[in-house]
């Protein structure tokens, strides 16, 4: 084992503890308060901690209702409060989703900041003109490929 991929096996065995919650020691949640993972989607967040310290693609595959899109946020806000990569990160998803999504960030995230990107060109003319999208503001952005 080379010493990057002990690196990446160490930070993605930090990531979740025995209570279920996910996050490295001294208080540093990465989801809110009270909310536990459960075994297989902690699981699922060390994966995608060790496939991105790998720099390899991870695709979360699960059935519908098991917990991806807490997974996802989990690791995306892993990355923000363990590492101090801010992103941004691209979230594409069905339209009919993109508020599910917000509201799941606001839940269980609320200190990622997002904005969602949908609409015609009066909202892409708006994301030109806001400083906070053009300056790193947002630590996710919301979009739908529809």
């Amino acid at each position: 084992m080379t010493q990057a991929e002990r690196r990446a096996a160490e930070r993605s065995g930090a990531g979740a503890s025995d209570d279920g919650s996910v996050g490295l020691g001294g208080g540093r949640d990465v989801v809110a308060m009270g909310v536990r993972l459960k075994d297989y989607q902690k699981y699922g967040v060390n994966w995608l901690i060790h496939s991105y310290f790998n720099k390899a693609g991870a695709i979360l595959a699960d059935e519908m209702g098991l917990g991806k899109t807490i997974q996802t946020l989990a690791f995306l806000s892993y990355l923000k409060v363990c590492e101090g990569i801010n992103g941004p990160h691209l979230i594409v998803v069905p339209l009919s989703t993109v508020g599910n999504w917000a509201r799941e960030i606001r839940r269980f995230t609320p200190h990622l900041r997002f904005t969602k990107i949908c609409g015609g060109a009066a909202e892409r003319d708006w994301m030109i003109l806001d400083e906070d999208a053009q300056y790193g503001y947002y630590d996710i952005y919301i979009t739908s490929y529809e």
